[in-house]
């Protein structure tokens, strides 16, 4: 089996367990911890500040989800601006307007965008990316990946985003700091480094799956296994 490591967008590299590393606290985007020390800041994003390496709680039978979703989804809403989208247009990002580019992850074809790093794929890709095991985590990412989907919410929903296919306003779920955003006809949109909190909580906490593949519109026999 291939493994596939998270890739540094300084050198462009791979960013192996064992090696001295930094996340960034916007984007999630793994680095060598030598190569943000030399740029600085993010290179994907340029966000200044890293992911604090904080300890996760220890019972992953706890639900994820905020214990006052409506509540919070009052407090974390934002109006996206409106964009309207040409017949026969390319696919865009919904956030920079910039053309998506094809990339291949664990197997599945997603979206990506070059500039804000989000990502476009099928609710089968999400899944199956979900569920997979080709990219591993070391102990660290993990519990700092946790610490943050479990911390005091912080994200922010974007009201009225739109669908990068059809421009249509792409419907939210909120599970404390991880967001996902689904047109019903044509895919999930996921800001940068949600793919990956979403599969190191499924890792984490297998119960979770279920959840998110009601919010995916799936079940369980739906998860594509390529």
């Amino acid at each position: 089996m291939e493994i596939q490591h998270p890739r540094c967008p300084f050198c462009h590299t791979g960013v192996e367990p064992a090696h001295d590393k930094a996340a960034c606290n916007r984007c999630m985007s793994w680095h060598h911890a030598g190569c943000w020390g030399e740029h600085g800041s993010c290179s994907a994003c340029g966000g200044g500040a890293r992911l604090g390496l904080i300890e996760a709680p220890g019972d992953w039978s706890l639900s994820v989800l905020d214990p006052s979703p409506q509540e919070a989804r009052g407090a974390q809403e934002v109006q996206a601006a409106p964009r309207l989208r040409a017949p026969g247009a390319r696919t865009r990002c919904p956030r920079c307007w910039i053309e998506l580019t094809q990339r291949r992850y664990e197997g599945f074809v997603t979206q990506r965008c070059e500039g804000c790093t989000g990502e476009w794929l099928t609710p089968g890709a999400c899944a199956g990316i979900a569920v997979r095991r080709e990219v591993l985590f070391s102990d660290a990412e993990r519990r700092a990946v946790l610490s943050q989907i479990y911390g005091p919410a912080q994200r922010r929903v974007t009201r009225g985003l739109p669908c990068p296919d059809c421009a249509a306003p792409l419907s939210s779920w909120l599970l404390q700091n991880l967001i996902a955003y689904r047109c019903t006809e044509h895919g999930v949109w996921l800001d940068a480094g949600d793919l990956t909190r979403i599969q190191i909580l499924v890792e984490a906490d297998p119960q979770s799956l279920e959840m998110v593949l009601v919010e995916l519109g799936l079940d369980g026999r739906e998860i594509p296994r390529r």
